[in-house]
């Protein structure tokens, strides 16, 4: 009989070995996609898109669907003010999260960037997001906000303002959306990507309540933080027993009893009861049906064609955007 160590390295091998067979099936198909969807167009500037909605914003940035006014084509482009990241001191931030997503593997349910521009007012990202409408390294900003859903009626993860490599395992940062923030993150500890499991256990519960667990209606920030450092939660009566088991594992204090903390033990986390009705190859290869309805629902969204997310122009260096 083998150890048992020995079994868990041998199944850790056949998973991360079946992972990068379909990232290469993932990156080959991309690839074509990515080569589509520049053709002609590797000379687009800003000045060419005219804003037709937003899908959503944040403080400095916008995601917008944008139009080709030659061709009347429908791009999804990340905008982000240039006046607004200088103001607050946010160039470091905004270089991080561009030199991740240059060294990211291509992958489905992480858009890529197809290309990036800029000008006195805006930088600009084109996302290969297979036409968005509306989430590797610790993301350490997960929410229902940085989840976009494609015309196809799969998930795609985007804004990643707050990620960083995964050098040494840990970071001290504070950073995310605070209905979403990890114990140690809010009491300034060192934190791992544990941290993107709470927020996981956060966004199940959102979805399945349409709020979040530590918040109510007239909180401010330091009373979500007293409530989930106390992680004083209430279960919705509709909530399944599976439901409240896997959202309960994993809203966890301790961030080594979450499931799927550690080495080779998110295997676990996609085994745990609520997950059985995924069939989890159907899904990375985006075979797996959306929800009835879902795509009715996408094609009629159009993006929030009031909105508008206009940069001031800003005279001052740009030596720093080079690099973009």
């Amino acid at each position: 009989m083998r150890p048992r160590n020995a079994l868990t390295l041998q199944a850790f091998i056949d998973a991360r070995a079946a992972w990068q067979a379909q990232l290469a099936v993932h990156q080959q198909q991309l690839a074509l996609e990515n080569a589509r969807m520049l053709g002609a167009r590797d000379s687009l500037a800003l000045e060419d898109l005219t804003a037709q909605g937003l899908i959503f914003s944040t403080d400095c940035s916008a995601l917008m669907l944008m139009e080709h006014r030659g061709t009347e084509e429908i791009y999804t482009v990340w905008l982000t003010s240039v006046a607004d990241v200088v103001n607050k001191g946010r160039q470091a931030l905004l270089l991080r999260a561009r030199t991740i997503i240059r060294i990211m593997e291509p992958f489905f349910f992480v858009p890529g960037v197809l290309k990036t521009f800029q000008n006195c007012r805006a930088m600009a990202w084109r996302r290969a997001t297979c036409n968005m409408r509306t989430s590797a390294p610790p993301h350490m900003g997960l929410s229902s906000r940085t989840i976009v859903v494609t015309e196809a009626g799969h998930m795609q993860l985007v804004d990643l303002r707050f990620a960083r490599k995964d050098n040494d395992g840990r970071c001290f940062t504070l950073c995310g959306d605070p209905e979403y923030l990890a114990p140690e993150m809010v009491e300034s500890r060192s934190h791992t990507a544990a941290v993107d499991l709470w927020a996981l256990g956060v966004l199940i519960y959102c979805l399945l309540s349409g709020t979040t667990p530590f918040a109510a209606p007239g909180d401010d920030e330091l009373d979500v933080y007293r409530k989930l450092c106390a992680r004083s939660l209430s279960w919705p009566p509709h909530f399944s027993p599976s439901a409240r088991s896997l959202i309960d594992s994993l809203l966890q204090l301790q961030p080594s009893s979450r499931l799927g903390s550690g080495p080779g033990s998110f295997a676990m986390l996609k085994q745990h009861p609520w997950f059985a009705p995924v069939d989890w190859d159907a899904l990375m290869q985006l075979r797996l049906p959306p929800p009835p309805g879902m795509l009715q629902r996408i094609d009629d969204f159009e993006g929030v064609a009031y909105a508008r997310f206009e940069p001031p122009p800003y005279d001052g260096d740009l030596s720093w955007l080079e690099d973009f």
